[in-house]
């Protein structure tokens, strides 16, 4: 079924999206620069 969203709906989404995707990519440059040795994820540390 397709499901078609409402114009303040599709600019919220696509703000969200947008959003997340200018924190991952700022996320994963300051994870470069900070030249960890060894590779973790959130996850991983206790």
């Amino acid at each position: 079924m397709s499901q078609q969203l409402e114009g303040h709906d599709l600019i919220e989404f696509l703000t969200q999206s947008e959003q997340e995707n200018h924190t991952n990519e700022k996320t994963t440059y300051y994870l470069k620069l900070a030249k960890f040795r060894l590779p973790a994820t959130i996850e991983q540390i206790n």
